[in-house]
């Protein structure tokens, strides 16, 4: 968990290669998006260092009423949640718009975030 503007967000960092932040779409979170399907375990098998993000509302991460709490303040806590500035960003549905919203300066980070919405996604054959 990390504090994100005063909103506890859950987060699941594992391996210790190149990072890959993955993003859940909407109605989903970390690990049925990314854990249950085995898409996480195929990235960890291929040497990269997974962190998966629930996104405030979703899954474990803290629920704010409100809809000034969501929006952009979702694209700030992915910026929040960068650690390295090698990251690379896998959206996936929804997550391509926060991730959009939070890289659009840095194209390092958002190189998958700029494909169109169906050819960002991972599935556990796209990284075997």
């Amino acid at each position: 968990m990390f504090d994100s503007n005063g909103v506890n967000l859950f987060y699941r960092d594992e391996g210790t290669g190149q990072p890959v932040v993955l993003i859940h779409g909407y109605l989903a979170n970390h690990d049925n998006q990314w854990f249950r399907p085995k898409i996480a375990e195929a990235l960890l098998a291929k040497g990269y260092r997974v962190v998966a993000l629930d996104s405030r509302g979703h899954g474990q991460s803290g629920k704010p009423l409100g809809e000034d709490n969501y929006g952009a303040e979702m694209s700030e806590d992915l910026v929040r949640l960068l650690k390295h500035p090698n990251s690379s960003v896998r959206p996936c549905h929804a997550g391509v718009t926060v991730a959009r919203r939070a890289t659009p300066d840095r194209p390092s980070e958002s190189h998958a975030a700029r494909g169109s919405r169906q050819t960002s996604c991972l599935s556990e054959r796209s990284v075997r």
